[in-house]
């Protein structure tokens, strides 16, 4: 399995400034010949979609909503101020191009099909992340955004908000500078905004371009994962998901899941980010990540949703032999005469760590050493006599192979509640399922009580 782990350094590194670590696992791999695909009723010559879905046509999936709203061509023509033949058309191609039958045609009424269902519920809520974008900017929708904007549009924008150059954003969807040039001052000039500026770093979006991009970012998160929902019609389980893993725990939980679950599901395309809290939570809402996992936060906007999974412990922790560790207890006042290496005073582990250290009554040495990763943080430690304060999950390794060592200090505030963090809205596919199902399980197993050792009463 650990062939197919590759590492994505590059571009994860352009889309999450800051970025400290990717794993992408799960490198999809052909169905082997011999095993036969399942075929859905609807769609027994689907074609081959692409990771994004089909050319996305916002006015064609206008189209589609109000069919299945009004159960009928001639009642969503003239809702929509179209011809008849219309939206036929439109619904017609998206047919063609998605390779399935969205609606059966009865006398009475078009019902949608169970995939027809699902697209147009990620249509409705696709066209509905754009007229709230509208709404933000403080427009009525008489600039008529959903009817005018397109997949170049939207991938222009978003791609230019992940590279922070037109050139880079050009290179990474294969056309050249001056159509995404283009299609940003269409985009532009159709909003009668500015979305970006430039400085000697690159493009730098101002806050109409922040409300925008995040639109545009749910709409081909939300299209993409319709190629996910067509793969489970036909009972496979594709597409891409990216966990953001937090410091402390969730750096250590995310990677086994992933591995887990690749093993699973060997077509899913796995990733994994290491980054600052600020950094996984603004991709987590624009759909670039599926879910974070790690301490949970008192204070989290109400489109996210956290969930509860175990308590972790933080302890004071040494290398094995340092002249403290063999020591039954020890004072408080011991330690301040100590060194210490703390996590960088920036990062919100630093302000856990402070907490439980000042709730123990351990005042925090101001001459510690910082690092800006727990890797950093056991490297010091195993090289000098610093201490240091980090989880037992962080160090489940190093204590099993005698490396470092928790010291008998009691902290007793120091209890981390670890959990998920999705979008509240979020219409989860077949392998979102399965991913938070492998994070549970895992967490469930680290939550659970230790067998005691034979003998020890």
């Amino acid at each position: 399995m650990l062939d197919d782990v590759v590492t994505d350094l590059d571009a994860a590194a352009c889309r999450f400034p800051g970025l400290q670590a990717l794993v992408d696992a799960g490198t999809p791999t052909p169905a082997p010949a011999s095993r036969p695909r399942p075929r859905s009723a609807a769609a027994p010559d689907s074609p081959a979609l692409s990771p994004q879905g089909p050319e996305l046509n916002m006015r064609r999936l206008r189209a589609l909503v109000a069919v299945a709203q009004c159960r009928s061509v001639n009642r969503a023509a003239d809702r929509l101020h179209l011809t008849q033949s219309a939206v036929t058309r439109a619904v017609r191609a998206l047919e063609a191009e998605w390779g399935v039958t969205l609606f059966e045609r009865t006398p009475k009424a078009m019902v949608p099909t169970a995939f027809g269902e699902r697209l147009v519920e990620r249509a409705s809520r696709s066209l509905g992340y754009l007229e709230a974008a509208e709404r933000r900017l403080g427009s009525d929708g008489s600039k008529g955004l959903v009817g005018k904007v397109s997949q170049r549009h939207l991938q222009a924008v978003s791609t230019i908000a992940d590279f922070q150059t037109e050139t880079a954003a050009a290179r990474q969807l294969g056309i050249s500078q001056p159509a995404v040039n283009l299609a940003l001052r269409d985009l532009e000039a159709l909003l009668g905004v500015q979305l970006f500026v430039r400085n000697p770093k690159g493009m730098v979006p101002t806050l109409e371009g922040e409300v925008i991009i995040r639109g545009a970012k749910l709409v081909l998160s939300e299209m993409a994962a319709g190629v996910a929902d067509l793969a489970a019609q036909l009972g496979q389980v594709r597409g891409r998901l990216t966990v953001g893993a937090l410091p402390l725990t969730g750096a250590h939980i995310a990677p086994r899941a992933v591995m887990r679950l690749a093993r699973q599901h060997p077509d899913l395309r796995l990733t994994v980010l290491e980054a600052p809290y600020d950094v996984l939570l603004k991709g987590l809402r624009c759909g670039d990540i599926d879910v974070l996992v790690g301490a949970l936060h008192p204070r989290m906007p109400s489109d996210v949703e956290q969930e509860h999974l175990f308590d972790d412990q933080l302890s004071v922790v040494a290398r094995a032999g340092h002249p403290l560790a063999a020591r039954r207890t020890v004072a408080l006042d011991e330690l301040q005469a100590c060194e210490w290496v703390l996590p960088f005073r920036r990062a919100r582990a630093r302000n856990m760590v402070e907490g439980a250290m000042l709730a123990a009554g351990l005042a925090v040495p101001e001459g510690a050493l910082e690092a800006s990763s727990v890797a950093l943080v056991r490297s010091l430690l195993l090289e000098s006599d610093c201490l240091s304060v980090l989880s037992h999950f962080q160090i489940e390794h190093e204590r099993r192979q005698g490396l470092l060592q928790v010291l008998p200090v009691a902290l007793p505030a120091a209890r981390l509640p670890i959990g998920l963090m999705t979008r509240a809205d979020a219409m989860q596919t077949e392998g979102l399922k399965a991913l938070l199902q492998a994070l549970r399980s895992l967490c469930g197993e680290h939550a659970a009580p230790r067998p005691r050792p034979p003998g020890s009463g």
